[in-house]
């Protein structure tokens, strides 16, 4: 019979790492004193890691004072932004924390901080730019999830909509291939064509404006699109003759929700290089034969056009 103290390192991890939320690695951090700091760092590795947890570690208080705990927190949290993976923000860091942040970062210029961000997840009602590109830099996230992305009236938000360049997600995080945009106003939803490696979007959105289709389309290396659309075929600034290319678009999953119009986005759009094309729900076969005459001019490359369940029996 072995111990629970006696189980290896290596093995704990592995367990560990089956158990990727936070109730089930603080039970086993309980277990005994030589599964607790396994058990830690698996979580900070594997799960979400809310931002204001890992800035918790420094005493961000007013008055900047330098002792030895001081660079003892300093190092803890270098080395915890290091670990995350999965980094959620959904707070504000208050401007006496932030100034103080920031002259802790001036002090240890040397050290990087959160090299190794797979996923950052962002409430847009409840963060900003300020904050959130903290755990940005040139070789990470590579995914960026943004919640709530609703804007006061009509002004722009300049690191949501990517308009000012010094202040946007794409000038910070240069290496974003994944974005999921959970429900815009197509004319509040954020440009995308900064970013610059982008391969994947997935967006859940109101209506489609004429102006935001065409900048997402110039997105240069944009090849899987996911798009769902909660209006009936609802959109806005398209003109008669208007028309939008997407040269390198390979795969594009729409959902609506009816069944009976057909989708101007499809038809007043090119997709040239499309291999792939699921529609749900299926549409009536009269919109069926309008889309399929339009896809067969516009999508030599097609080799698939289904709707979400036959996708899904398939599968």
């Amino acid at each position: 019979m072995v111990l629970a103290t006696e189980i290896p390192p290596e093995i704990l991890v592995s367990i560990f790492k089956y158990n990727q939320c936070h109730k089930d690695l603080f039970n086993f951090a309980l277990v005994c004193r030589s599964w607790t700091e396994w058990a830690i760092d698996v979580g900070w590795r594997t799960c979400e890691a809310p931002l204001y947890e890992i800035f918790a570690i420094l005493d961000l208080s007013d008055e900047l004072e330098q002792d030895l705990n001081d660079e003892a927190d300093w190092a803890k949290f270098v080395a915890i932004s290091n670990k995350v993976t999965r980094v959620k923000c959904n707070f504000v860091l208050p401007t006496s924390a932030a100034t103080n942040f920031y002259q802790r970062r001036k002090q240890h210029d040397d050290d990087t901080l959160f090299q190794n961000v797979l996923e950052l997840i962002v409430n847009m009602s409840f963060s900003d730019f300020l904050t959130a590109s903290i755990v940005c830099s040139p070789k990470s996230p590579k995914s960026i999830r943004m919640y709530q992305v609703l804007i006061g009236g009509s002004t722009d938000n300049g690191w949501l909509s990517q308009k000012i360049p010094l202040i946007s997600f794409a000038s910070c995080a240069p290496s974003v291939e994944s974005i999921y945009v959970d429900y815009a106003y197509s004319h509040q939803a954020p440009s995308l064509h900064r970013f610059t490696q982008l391969r994947v979007v997935d967006c859940h959105i109101f209506s489609v404006a004429f102006r935001w289709w065409k900048d997402l389309a110039t997105c240069p290396r944009l090849t899987d699109l996911r798009l769902r659309q909660t209006a009936e075929n609802r959109t806005s600034g398209w003109a008669p003759d208007a028309h939008v290319v997407f040269p390198i678009l390979e795969k594009f999953r729409y959902t609506t929700v009816t069944k009976y119009m057909v989708p101007l986005v499809i038809t007043r759009s090119s997709f040239p290089a499309l291999r792939h094309f699921i529609v749900h729900p299926c549409p009536l076969p009269d919109p069926v034969e309008i889309i399929t005459a339009h896809l067969r001019d516009h999508s030599p490359l097609l080799q698939e056009f289904s709707s979400a369940g036959d996708y899904v029996a398939q599968q």
